[in-house]
């Protein structure tokens, strides 16, 4: 029985007591040492585990006898509280040293875990995970001086205890990722592939089992299998099954995760095992109601950028494979790099828009510019509610009574212009590198279906995607499955030809939408870029597309110099009645449908814009 203000000191962390007259040891000593190391390592249990700086791991050299990676500078905290710190750059060898007899002396500060043992290569493909553990070693020596216990040789002993760190491999069993048979078998055939798209599928999908992303998927048709358990956190998955097999010590620290083949190390991935320092949350409920914690969809993205880079590695410069056979699981919002057509390629989409093709493409712009004013009208005039904005014709009419898709509307100004304009841009230099899109996408391609966002909020895009699950990838059966964003600076800056590397976000199909009046910038600077293309059609279309001039009438004007719609527009209606010898009414119609056409375009991105009341990115 305890009762109020009396103290407990069983299990208690004891110091030496030192006083005047007690005769100074190595043990009492030694105890104020130990008792230093409780203290710090209760700290460091407060604080969480993990790798609180550098640490990353690259591969030097991948031969399949000794490879060796690279491992940066860096801090970490493991289970038992201790800092494990590597003060240098170390290259590291993937191969055990011959055994060297360890400190006898019960003076070392590191005796919590087992005796360290590593995971020896086999002839077959194998997973492992680097990881880093704490270490100590002797140096120096110093004389031994009298008095000395009863039974000690004078002599020498070590003059200093050196913490220091080192580095294992640990075997990952399949059966150590999944419980379900099929899986396994899966699994175990991409690691006996050559593929390189098999070892990707691979890499991909061993990450987001160690991240949990199944349990995480299957979570909201029953909640209560992840109650009490770690399945929602950064900690989850796979990667805690680690420990809870004891493949793991609480003494180690995950760095990397490594795919060994019989032909060398195929690739290392660092984000699938590395967390940051984090304690666990005791309450999953908690994580039940706030969703996905922002953490866990952080370490998700950077391994799939990490992913990317890998392939896209040099001397690789386009990659022509479809999602499916890249990546299992995706971020709810992916970056990805992808290539600009060179010049002289055609998209190997089709296409009711050809470059070439003048009459259709000045029909097609004119019809764009004419929903795009309707568009602003709209808004300026009616001040109604986006869902209820009405469709417009070709001239530009308003009908209140048909609800306007503002995305459809917005993506198929960008898209046409894109196609008649940007088709065969040419881009030198290294940042013309990445997926070529109609292959990654295949099927899942809609031309018609993407949006323009500025740049303002492309972090609040990415930041939304970390708190979402990811995309299951293999689930995705067409285009409505996900959301496809354009950045505006980017794709400006590839209009303008410069060196930059082209990209688009994939985006989860149940992403929040973003603020009114980010929407409104982002249709806004969708409409500024368009601008300048809509005047400069308008008023360079032949003359002959002005509505009733027919072939006739239009090679008449060309010989008397009127050859395009800005001559017609700028031509008096007498001289027009002259030179098609037609009535002044007649000749009246031809110049004011021309002098129409370029104030059409001329109001583009002028009239007052209202914000976007419920308007959502990625609802159709």
């Amino acid at each position: 029985m305890t009762y109020l203000l009396t103290p407990l000191l069983d299990n208690g962390i004891e110091h030496t007591n030192f006083f005047d007259g007690r005769l100074l040891t190595a043990s009492a000593l030694q105890m104020e040492q130990h008792a230093t190391h409780h203290h710090q390592r209760a700290l460091g249990n407060a604080i969480g585990d993990g790798v609180a700086n550098g640490l990353f791991v690259a591969l030097l050299n991948n031969s399949a006898a000794i490879p060796q990676v690279k491992v940066a500078a860096g801090l970490a905290v493991n289970r038992e509280g201790q800092t494990l710190r590597l003060p240098t750059e170390a290259t590291l060898t993937l191969h055990q040293q011959p055994k060297t007899s360890p400190p006898t002396s019960e003076s070392g500060l590191f005796h919590v875990c087992q005796p360290p043992s590593t995971a020896t290569p086999t002839a077959t493909s194998s997973l492992f995970v680097l990881a880093i553990s704490p270490a100590e070693g002797f140096r120096g020596q110093v004389a031994l001086e009298t008095p000395v216990p009863a039974g000690a040789p004078n002599g020498c002993g070590a003059d200093k205890v050196v913490e220091g760190v080192m580095f294992r491999l640990v075997n990952v069993p399949l059966s150590a990722l999944t419980d379900d048979v099929e899986e396994q078998l899966q699994l175990a055939r991409l690691m006996q592939s050559d593929a390189a798209a098999d070892h990707s599928l691979l890499r991909n999908w061993v990450a987001h089992f160690l991240f949990g992303t199944p349990t995480l998927l299957a979570m909201p048709e029953d909640p209560w299998s992840v109650l009490g358990t770690t399945s929602l956190t950064p900690h989850g998955g796979a990667f805690e099954r680690l420990w809870g097999a004891g493949r793991l010590q609480t003494c180690d620290v995950p760095l990397a995760l490594i795919f060994w083949t019989a032909s060398g190390v195929q690739w290392v991935d660092n984000w699938a095992v590395r967390r940051p320092v984090m304690r666990l949350s005791g309450d999953q409920r908690r994580l039940l109601a706030e969703g996905m914690p922002a953490t866990l969809g952080d370490l998700m993205a950077q391994q799939f950028q990490e992913h990317v880079a890998w392939l896209l590695r040099p001397p690789v410069t386009v990659r022509t494979d479809f999602i499916k056979t890249l990546f299992r699981y995706m971020p709810a919002a992916a970056m990805i790099p992808f290539i600009v057509p060179q010049e002289g390629e055609q998209a190997p989409v089709e296409n009711e828009l050809q470059p070439n093709d003048d009459l259709v493409f000045e029909k097609k712009e004119k019809e764009i510019a004419a929903h795009a004013i309707a568009v602003e009208e709209a808004h300026a005039k009616a001040r109604l509610d986006t869902g209820m904005i009405g469709r417009t014709s070709t001239l530009g009419a308003f009908d209140v009574g048909h609800p306007v898709d503002w995305q459809a509307e917005i993506a198929q100004l960008q898209l046409r212009l894109r196609q008649a304009k940007t088709l065969n841009l040419t881009l030198s230099g290294p940042k013309n590198r990445g997926f070529e899109p109609f292959a990654f996408f295949a099927t899942l391609l809609d031309p018609d279906q993407y949006q323009v966002i500025p740049g303002a909020v492309l972090h609040r895009l990415l930041h939304e995607g970390f708190q979402h699950p990811p995309i299951d990838v293999h689930a995705l059966e067409k285009p409505d499955d996900f959301n496809l964003y354009l950045v505006n600076e980017n794709w400006q800056a590839v209009q303008r030809l410069e060196n930059v590397q082209f990209y688009a976000i994939v985006g989860h199909q149940h992403l929040p939408p973003l603020p009114d009046a980010l929407i409104q910038r982002a249709v806004s600077a969708t409409v500024q870029i368009v601008k300048p293309v809509m005047e400069s059609v308008a008023a360079d279309a032949p003359v002959e597309h002005v509505e009733d001039i027919g072939p006739k009438r239009a090679e008449a004007l060309k010989k008397h110099g009127v050859q395009t719609v800005r001559d017609l527009a700028n031509t008096s209606v007498e001289e027009v009645a002259r030179i098609l010898n037609v009535k002044s009414k007649t000749a009246t119609k031809f110049v004011r449908e021309a002098q129409r056409l370029l104030e059409e375009n001329r109001l583009i991105g002028e009239t007052p814009s209202v914000a976007f009341k419920g308007f959502r990115f990625g609802k159709r």
